[in-house]
């Protein structure tokens, strides 16, 4: 916890000496000093972003769940919801941080935030993940590993790296970045891109945001129409995909905020950016890459222009709050979960899941979210209350 404390002085400092450029609106025409876009306020939620990040964390944890046939059934392109979640972080984090960033925080101060938020609950699921691969030998691919070939991967992911990849200094089966909870390739990257952001933001004119979103979405397309499918960046052969999927929505989510001020969305109902993510979600993967595509590059950043902007009753504003609240310890925590229940139920029964399905169903989802509060209220936000503190006394 103290690398994290200590972590600014490895940013360089020297970046606070350069002048940010900005749009030309962003001037004061009076004093000619940079006037930086208003930034979300302390405490102000964005509810229907909210509603949406809730809901892409709940059919992430369905798209899980070890369906018959390994066919997902349930808004089986939800692998989709990744690409919502780096374009919720890139709009979420630049209005929130851009204005302090352009002032006088430094890279380090906000990739410090950053890992703070980010590191308590993938902390607990690599332990989680960890004592489930320990005790339930064949409930996971980890179990293929030799010994040494374990204790290098759990090294790697416990610094929040991906493990080495095979045949750089071990010969495995498993192909995956993060062994143990496979979904944290994706935080992985949205923590590297968190960091590019923060340290190219003072010369982040529109043109260089135009090039990265433009030749990300055009290496993404090459990539998934060659491949079949924009589901990518788990493994090692797909890894530097999720790195494109992840820059490409970030970049376009700070795009969108900077954009605000000139295209301001209606304020519609709620439901409506609910229906274009279900919908996306909804699309058979059988229909190919190109809906993929066009839902990561045109029907996602319609919903969070439209949500930003919704009309949300206090019930819906209410239940939006607490699925935003629970979509990060859900997403980190659910394949911990399920490996858990996984080890108890051969330990109990000699077999992963059984033949009742909506049993099976109902205990995964039930733990997950059970779990997920606990861990919040009881581990999350204690730790990282810790952590706020160290930070402001050091």
């Amino acid at each position: 916890m103290n690398a994290l404390v200590t972590m600014r002085g490895l940013w360089p400092s020297a970046m606070t000496a350069y002048k940010p450029i900005l749009l030309p609106e962003q001037y004061d025409k009076a004093t000619a000093q940079p006037v930086t876009p208003p930034a979300i306020r302390a405490g102000q939620r964005l509810v229907t972003l909210d509603l949406l990040r809730g809901i892409a964390a709940i059919a992430v944890m369905l798209r899980h769940y070890p369906w018959p046939g390994h066919q997902v059934p349930i808004l089986p392109s939800s692998f989709l919801a990744v690409d919502l979640f780096f374009l919720l972080s890139g709009y979420v984090l630049a209005a929130t941080y851009e204005p302090r960033l352009l002032g006088n925080m430094s890279a380090g101060n906000f990739m410090t935030r950053r890992l703070t938020r980010m590191y308590p609950l993938y902390f607990l699921g690599l332990a989680l993940a960890l004592l489930a691969c320990l005790g339930a030998v064949g409930t996971h691919p980890p179990a293929v590993m030799s010994q040494s070939e374990f204790a290098l991967a759990a090294f790697f992911n416990l610094f929040f790296l991906p493990a080495p990849p095979p045949g750089l200094v071990h010969e495995t089966i498993v192909t995956q970045a993060f062994p143990f909870n496979f979904p944290a390739w994706s935080l992985f990257w949205e923590l590297a891109v968190n960091g590019l952001y923060a340290l190219i933001i003072l010369r982040l004119t529109p043109k260089m945001i135009a090039a990265i979103v433009g030749g990300c979405f055009i290496a993404m397309a090459v990539f998934a129409i060659g491949n079949g499918t924009l589901d990518s960046g788990a493994t090692w052969s797909t890894f530097a995909m999720g790195g494109l999927r992840c820059g490409f929505a970030f970049f376009l989510g700070v795009a969108l905020v900077r954009m605000r001020s000139i295209a301001v969305a209606p304020k519609l109902p709620s439901w409506i950016p609910v229906v274009l993510l279900v919908s996306a979600l909804a699309v058979p993967v059988s229909w190919g890459p190109w809906p993929a595509l066009i839902s990561a590059a045109f029907i996602f950043p319609l919903a969070i222009w439209l949500g930003a902007s919704a009309k949300a009753g206090p019930v819906e504003a209410k239940i939006s709050d607490w699925l935003g609240w629970i979509s990060y310890p859900v997403y980190v925590l659910q394949l911990p979960v399920l490996m858990l229940a996984g080890a108890i139920m051969i330990a109990t029964t000699g077999e992963f899941f059984g033949d009742n399905l909506a049993r099976d169903l109902a205990i995964y989802c039930g733990a997950t979210v059970l779990l997920s509060v606990i861990a919040a209220k009881l581990f999350d936000e204690p730790v990282r209350r810790w952590l706020s503190a160290r930070m402001k006394r050091s």
